[in-house]
C-alpha cells in the first residue's frame, strides 16, 4: 500500500475506520453482484447445454441406426431427423452452450472464493491500533485488487443479452434480500436479534404481570384468598 495514503488514513482514528466502511461495503456489493451474476448464467446454460446435448447424441445415434437398417424408420422421418440433427447442430456450435456453461461456472467458483477470503478478514479481529488499521487496509485493498482482475478477465465474449436480463430479474424479484455476499450473515444476524428483543419483551411482560398480582403478605386469611383467586401464581408462605 502506499505508505502515503496510509499515514493519510491512520492520521485520524476515524479515517481509517470510515474508509474501512467504505472498501468493506464495496466489495460485500460486487462479490455479491458478480457472484449472482455468474451463478444465473451457469444455471441457465446448463439447462440449455444438457438437453440440447442429449437430443443431438438421440438423434445422431438413430441416424446411424438408420444407416445400418434401412427399414427401421421411414424414408421422410429418416430425413426430418437429418435436418433436425443439423439445425440443432448448427445452433449449438454457434451458441456453444457447453462453453458457456463451463466458463461461467470456473467464474462463479473464483467469486465464490474471494467472497471466503472477503468472510476471514471481515470476521477478524477487531482492530484496536493503528497496525490493525493498517494490516485491515493492506487486506482489504489486496481483496479490491482481486477483485478488479476478475472483472478485467472477463472479455466481449462472455457478455450475454438474455443472461443478463435473467439476472436482473431475479435481482428484483427472488434474490433481493441476498443481493449482497453478506446479506445471508446479516438477515441471520438481524432474525437472532428480533427474536431476542421478542424473548426479553415476554419475558419483562411476565415480569410485570406477576409484579401486579404480588400476594399480600402479613396475612394469612388474604394469601389464602389470593392464592384461589390466581392459582398460576406460586404464593411463598
Amino acid at each position: 500500500m502506499n505508505n502515503v495514503n496510509t499515514m493519510i488514513l491512520v492520521k485520524d482514528v476515524n479515517e481509517p475506520v470510515k474508509y474501512i466502511k467504505f472498501i468493506e461495503s464495496k466489495l460485500d456489493k460486487d462479490i455479491g453482484y458478480y457472484y449472482w451474476k455468474k451463478y444465473i448464467a451457469a444455471a441457465f446454460w446448463s439447462q440449455v447445454s444438457t438437453p440440447i446435448n442429449l437430443t443431438i447424441t438421440i438423434l445422431t445415434g438413430l441416424t446411424t441406426a438408420q444407416s445400418t437398417s434401412p427399414e427401421l424408420i421411414p424414408e421422410w422421418i429418416y430425413k426430418q431427423v437429418a435436418i433436425a440433427v443439423l439445425v440443432i447442430t448448427t445452433l449449438n456450435t454457434f451458441f456453444r452452450p457447453h462453453t458457456q456453461l463451463a466458463h461461467n461456472t470456473e467464474m462463479m467458483q473464483k467469486w465464490n472464493e474471494l467472497g471466503i477470503e472477503f468472510e476471514k478478514v471481515y470476521y477478524s479481529d477487531v482492530c484496536s491500533n493503528q497496525n490493525d488499521f493498517e494490516k485491515r487496509v493492506d487486506e482489504y485493498q489486496l481483496l479490491q485488487k482481486k477483485s478488479s482482475d476478475l472483472r478485467k478477465a472477463e472479455g466481449p465474449a462472455t457478455i450475454n443479452f438474455l443472461t443478463d436480463l435473467l439476472f436482473f430479474i431475479a435481482m428484483t424479484t427472488c434474490i433481493t434480500r441476498h443481493k449482497r455476499w453478506l446479506d445471508n450473515d446479516k438477515n441471520l444476524q438481524k432474525d437472532t436479534e428480533r427474536q431476542e428483543k421478542k424473548e426479553t419483551i415476554k419475558r419483562l411482560k411476565q415480569e410485570a404481570q406477576l409484579k401486579k398480582f404480588e400476594p399480600p403478605t402479613g396475612n394469612p386469611k388474604d394469601t389464602k384468598e389470593f392464592a384461589q383467586k390466581n392459582p398460576l401464581v406460586t404464593v411463598k408462605r
